[in-house]
This record gives C-alpha cells, structure tokens and sequence, in this order.
C-alpha cells in the first residue's frame, strides 16, 4: 500500500461526533475528528477506509481538469465540447472553432465574465424549452457564482443556477433544470418529486452519478 495516498494533509478536531475524510478536488485529504479521539483510533479509521481513499485520490490525479488559471494550453469543457485556452491581445473572450481566446490582462476576470455570458444565454433558452415541453411554471431565471450547488428554486418559482453548470454536458444541465423546475411544483425531495423528475427524465439517476464522480468541476474556475 502507498501510505502517502492515505497521509491525511490535514487534521482537524472539531466539536463533531465521529470522524469525517474529506478529499477535496486539488485530491488533499482533510481529516475531521472529535477532540478527543486518540491518533491509534484515527489510524485505524484511515487504513478501514484505504481503498476509498487511494480510488479517489487517484482519480483526481488522473483527471484533467483540476483547476483552470486559465493559461495557453489548458483545456476547458464547456457543454459537450472541450476548448484549448489560448491567451491573446483581446478586449474580452470568444469562442473561435475548437479554441477560447483569453485576454492576457485580467484572464482569469474576463474568462468568467465569458462563462457567465454563456451560461445566460443558454440557460434561459434550454429551460424556457423544457419548461414549455413538460408543462413547467417558473418565474425568472438568475446566474450566480455558487460553488457548493449547482441550481436552486426557491418558494416563488425564481430559479437560480451558478454558471459553472455550462462545464458540465448537456444531458447533465438538462438534469439540474429539470430538477429545479420540479421544485415549482413539488418543494421537497419527497417520492412525488422524484416521480416526476423521473417521468422528465427517466435516466436521471445516470445524471446523478456523473454529478457525483465529477464534483470537482464544480471547482475549476
């Protein structure tokens, strides 16, 4: 075994009940555990968990997309394509053929300003569209920055989705309107909710799963 893959990076004791593992998407594993338990007990919670551990830090090692500064020669996915950032003496960002030219001054600015322009405009017209195919209500559609959930709905029918959504592929942004525009009718994640996220979307558990083998992304920029 590589004890190196399960060397926590960092520890942390907390008023909690019971130990935590966090890895999170640079592949550091944090380490969360009630203040008085002894470090034998958190060894041996570490080696349970081993495998858990080595499989998820070896995927985010292997994963191209860790985060994006953005510089020449990085690669960005942005819906079902996968761009090569280029930096360039421009004013603001654009997509041209199979590359994203960049501004060299403020890149990392102009790049999110690109990315929330995009995510506008493509998620009001795709939920307009699915909201009008399985008879949905909403009342507006809001763009936000958030790095912890990719879209909300809240109890008059705005929806709000962070930008970084449009990183992930079509079917999957699909998933989260549809999920969101079943909040309008149905406010929990009661079995009627996922009746009818099902009856939109009868793969969605795929959708969840990619979602979760690929949360990072929601990290990147």
């Amino acid at each position: 075994m590589n004890n190196d893959l399960i060397k926590p990076t960092k520890l942390v004791r907390t008023r909690r009940k019971s130990i935590a593992l966090i890895i999170n998407n640079r592949g550091e594993l944090i380490v969360r555990v009630p203040v008085r338990v002894s470090e034998k007990d958190i060894y041996e919670f570490i080696i349970k968990k081993a495998n858990w551990i080595i499989e998820k830090r070896t995927k985010i090692k292997n994963n191209p997309y860790i985060t994006i500064t953005p510089k020449s020669n990085e690669k960005i996915p942005i819906l079902d394509t996968i761009y090569d950032i280029e930096l360039y003496n421009l004013s603001r960002a654009k997509i041209v053929e199979n590359k994203l030219f960049v501004p060299n001054e403020n890149s990392k600015e102009k790049l999110i300003n690109f990315l929330k322009k995009y995510a506008r405009k493509y998620l009001n017209e795709r939920v307009a569209e699915l909201a009008k195919k399985f008879c949905f209500n909403y009342k507006n559609i809001s763009i936000s920055s958030a790095h912890t959930r990719w879209g909300s709905c809240n109890y008059y029918n705005s929806l709000t989705f962070t930008y970084k959504l449009i990183l992930c592929p079509k079917f999957v942004v699909d998933y989260i309107i549809i999920h969101e525009l079943s909040h309008t009718i149905e406010k929990n994640h009661s079995k009627k909710f996922w009746s009818l996220v099902k009856k939109c979307l009868p793969n969605y558990k795929d959708c969840e799963k990619w979602l979760k083998d690929n949360r990072s992304i929601i990290d990147l920029i």
